[in-house]
């Protein structure tokens, strides 16, 4: 896909030391004894991928890049949202894989809540929005595709999702459609707009 990797560790969150000390170690300070430059230069690396959910191990690869105050994108996962510092989210361009997306903004989104609120009486949890979604897809393949509607799964490149973003199953058991996402005037929406 034309990416260079230009490095990759295994970091434990025992030894999470090694993130700072890879990406915010000062070889450089300007006139004011702020760090200007780094082991790793500045510049240098377009994104950092996180392959963790372990918020030890985030927040320090955030700490890093917010100390070295340069462009790097780091992409995580939507796991994040969970204990996370939205407005630094924001402010970095951190980019979240988030399979079970949808947008709350959304008319589709907004009429679903509506319908759930009044029938239970609560905001939809994303179990029941997941259900829903789940439930109409393949109600909708069983009315067009019958009882096997897996094998026709199978061959359709690309089905609109109602609430998400939509479902690809093409040579797969699994939904390859996993949009990425960001915070954008504080609302999450997708990082590559279609």
């Amino acid at each position: 896909m034309g990416i260079k990797v230009l490095s990759s560790y295994r970091i434990h969150k025992e030894s999470n030391e090694k993130i700072l000390n890879i990406l915010a170690t000062p070889t450089e300070y300007d006139e004011f004894n702020y760090p200007k430059e780094f082991t790793l230069k500045k510049d240098s690396v377009g994104t950092i991928f996180v392959a963790s959910d372990e918020a030890l191990i985030y927040t320090k690869v955030l700490s890093g890049v917010e100390t070295r105050n340069d462009g790097i994108v780091v992409i995580g996962s939507e796991n994040w949202l969970d204990k996370a510092d939205l407005e630094l989210f924001e402010r970095r361009g951190v980019v979240l894989a988030s399979p079970n997306f949808a947008r709350s903004a959304s008319r589709n989104y907004q009429a679903f809540a509506r319908r759930y609120i009044k029938k239970h009486g609560v905001i939809p949890s994303e179990f029941a929005r997941t259900g829903f979604e789940c439930m109409l897809l393949f109600g909708q393949q069983l009315k067009k595709n019958g009882v096997y509607f897996q094998e026709a799964l199978q061959r359709e490149a690309f089905i609109p999702g109602f609430l998400s973003e939509g479902f690809n199953y093409q040579d797969a058991r699994d939904n390859q459609v996993v949009p990425f996402i960001h915070f954008e005037e504080g609302e999450l929406v997708p990082a590559v707009q279609k």
